[in-house]
């Protein structure tokens, strides 16, 4: 399958297996979900030092990561309740 991401304008290529026929709309909907979570994953690197760790052991990697998930969370609810509040921007609009 073939999708083109509207936020970036890039194509995405998945290759889709299921055990059961499955109808395109769902493919489809797996899909955007997926370039969603991967989104969110690289905006948690980026902002809360999710890559910054350098793993030795098991128990410092979990407590960086536990530190780190709830702060993207937070970060990523305070966006969302700031666009929120907010009216939209045109994109033509300069600052």
């Amino acid at each position: 399958m073939i999708r083109r991401n509207r936020r970036i304008d890039e194509l995405d290529f998945y290759r889709c297996y299921a055990p059961r026929p499955v109808p395109l709309a769902a493919l489809v909907k797996v899909a955007g979900r997926r370039s969603t979570i991967e989104e969110s994953f690289q905006t948690g690197k980026g902002l809360t030092g999710l890559d910054e760790h350098h793993v030795r052991r098991w128990r410092s990697w979990y407590r960086w990561t536990t530190l780190a998930m709830p702060a993207h969370a937070f970060l990523a609810a305070a966006a969302a309740c700031e666009r929120a509040r907010l009216p939209p921007r045109s994109p033509n609009r300069l600052h």
